[in-house]
């Protein structure tokens, strides 16, 4: 007896961990720090097994995902004085997401005979996917399984396997200056971000296409599965990075704001920032960039393009700031 549609996909969310400490270390030192971690599974099988085929469900894929995140940061503040503060703030934080087949890992296409699919790497572990146009099958339906065209191995529109991974580094100081009616402070934010990104926006074990009406040396097909059978498919697609997909970006921001207590009902709020945003960067070989006036890709560390495909950065991000607060009553302040 088939079991509900609901039990076969497993999905399972865990929060590992969210914790947080606070310490006053002296009069002049206070310190935090936080760290969130959360993880989640979701299994869904596909109808076939591990020789893959559409899924139980309307909502996710067969396959397995795995997700792990981080999220800590450090904050430290010191007074050196009556007149002088220091916030001084670490952030990290971490996404990581892998998308896998089921039967990620297997050399089943090998199994099988079907030579050069399995090249000894993960991401073309496993069975190509196989479809069929003109084929008696294409209308087949199973109850309790969402309406799909009849196919095996690894599903179309399925992005798998992903890998991605999502890293952002932050520090932030800020310094903090009392004198007389001005509150003084300037600062800066350095963010470092490195982003790895491997898709499978079309299968790394390829796709056959079986139709109907292939010519064979036993006659024309009537039916594409007959075209499975006697080994002739029509089309193969395939998807293969020629590198490692990940690129970085490094983005540092400066400022100074003065805000003067002119009259004990007037503040003006007075600043100046400058933000610098780097194109995003990659090793030799592993970015390009499209030349719209040639037509051709520049390759990042080859041919005289550099790690950021010769994108300039722009140095001259200045951005002031004017602020006006005014008391009207002791209830009512207008600010601009």
């Amino acid at each position: 007896i088939r079991p509900p549609v609901a039990t076969r996909i497993i999905m399972k969310y865990i929060i590992q961990n969210c914790s947080r400490g606070d310490w006053n270390l002296n009069p002049n030192n206070r310190l935090f720090v936080r760290y969130d971690l959360f993880r989640d599974t979701i299994n869904s099988p596909a109808i076939f097994g591990l020789l893959g085929g559409p899924g139980f469900s309307n909502l996710y894929g067969p396959g397995n995902s795995h997700g792990q995140n981080h999220n800590g940061a450090v904050n430290w503040n010191h007074v050196f004085g009556p007149s002088w503060l220091l916030n001084l703030r670490y952030s990290y934080f971490r996404y990581q997401i892998d998308n896998l087949p089921v039967d990620y890992g297997t050399n089943t296409a090998t199994t099988f005979g079907i030579p050069g699919i399995n090249l000894g790497t993960a991401n073309t572990s496993g069975l190509s996917n196989f479809t069929f146009n003109g084929s008696a099958l294409s209308g087949t339906t199973v109850a309790g399984f969402p309406s799909s065209s009849f196919q095996f191995g690894t599903t179309i529109n399925t992005n798998a396997p992903l890998h991605e991974l999502e890293q952002l580094h932050q520090l932030s100081p800020v310094l903090t200056k009392e004198l007389g009616k001005h509150e003084i402070k300037f600062g800066g934010d350095y963010r470092w971000v490195v982003n790895y990104r491997s898709s499978s926006d079309f299968s790394q074990r390829g796709v056959f296409g079986f139709n109907s009406g292939v010519a064979t040396p036993y006659g024309t097909t009537s039916d594409a599965f007959e075209s499975f059978l006697l080994g002739m498919p029509s089309t193969f697609q395939r998807f293969q990075f020629l590198g490692i997909p990940k690129e970085y970006e490094q983005d540092v921001f400066a400022f100074v704001q003065d805000r003067w207590r002119v009259t004990p009902k007037l503040t003006l709020s007075l600043g100046l920032r400058w933000e610098l945003y780097t194109a995003p960067y990659a090793h030799r070989g592993d970015g390009a960039n499209f030349n719209l006036q040639t037509g051709m890709l520049m390759v990042a560390g080859l041919g005289g393009v550099d790690r950021y495909t010769n994108i300039n950065t722009r140095k001259d991000n200045f951005a002031p700031r004017i602020g006006i607060a005014y008391q009207l009553t002791p209830k009512t302040v207008v600010r601009a």
